[in-house]
C-alpha cells in the first residue's frame, strides 16, 4: 500500500499546476461543456469547482441523478474538455458523496464527480 503524507499532496507539482490551470480557464471550460453537451443532445445543467487542495483537480456535478449511461456520457465530454484545455492526460474520476441541506434537497439527488491525475497506465 503506498502511503502519502500531506506534504506530498501540497507539493505535488503535477496536481498543483493542473489546478491552477483549471481555475484560470474555469469559463472557457465551462462554456466549452455546455455546447459539447448540447452538441451530443444532452441538455443537463452542470456545476464546477476548483479545489484548494486534494488530488483532484476539478470537481462537476448536477442536481438530480442521471442515469448512470448519460452521466458516463457526461464524464466522457467533461474530460475531453479538460484533456483539450488544460492539457489533462490520463484522467482518473470518482464519484463523490454529497448532502444539501438546501432547496436542492428536495430533488431526486445530486451527482457529482471529480477529476484526478491518473496515474501512469
Amino acid at each position: 500500500m503506498e502511503m502519502r503524507t500531506l506534504d506530498d499532496l501540497v507539493m505535488d507539482d503535477g496536481v498543483v499546476a493542473q489546478r491552477a490551470k483549471a481555475s484560470a480557464e474555469l469559463d472557457r471550460i465551462t462554456r466549452t461543456a455546455k455546447q459539447a453537451l448540447l452538441h451530443a443532445g444532452i441538455d443537463l445543467e452542470l456545476f464546477f469547482m476548483v479545489p484548494n487542495s486534494g488530488d483532484a483537480i476539478l470537481t462537476y456535478g448536477t442536481p438530480g441523478d442521471p442515469d448512470d449511461n448519460l452521466w458516463d456520457r457526461v464524464r466522457d465530454i467533461v474530460v475531453a474538455v479538460l484533456q483539450e484545455t488544460v492539457g489533462l492526460e490520463r484522467p482518473k474520476c470518482n464519484a463523490v458523496l454529497c448532502a444539501t441541506t438546501g432547496p436542492i434537497a428536495d430533488s431526486v439527488g445530486t451527482t457529482i464527480t471529480q477529476v484526478e491525475l491518473g496515474g501512469s497506465q
